[in-house]
């Protein structure tokens, strides 16, 4: 059974363009990178005249405070994943495309 281990807000470099395919509660899956970054991934499925796609992509990365407690969790084998609680469009920023998305995360 998973249990509730914390929540992040962090900035997306990918607007809200993706994001906004997604609704409230989806599920997001977490992956390390090679310089020890947890990564936010969205899986978005869509029908076409019956043909299936499916497109992963990533949405950013959980801030560093959070993301070192996590990580050893995951080379531990745990399973962490991340739940969409919150985006927001910055209307103030006119020429740089970050918006922020907020996540819960659960573990095992």
């Amino acid at each position: 059974m998973m249990h509730f281990v914390d929540q992040a807000k962090f900035e997306t470099k990918t607007g809200l363009r993706l994001v906004r395919k997604l609704k409230l509660g989806s599920w997001l899956g977490l992956e390390t990178q090679k310089d020890g970054q947890l990564a936010v991934w969205a899986e978005i499925k869509s029908s076409f005249f019956g043909l299936e796609r499916s497109v992963k992509e990533k949405i950013g990365f959980i801030p560093e405070n959070i993301g070192k407690e996590l990580f050893n969790d995951i080379r531990q084998g745990k399973r962490v994943r991340a739940r969409l609680i919150d985006m927001r469009k910055h209307y103030q920023s006119r020429f740089d495309d970050t918006d922020s998305v907020s996540v819960s995360i659960w573990s095992d």
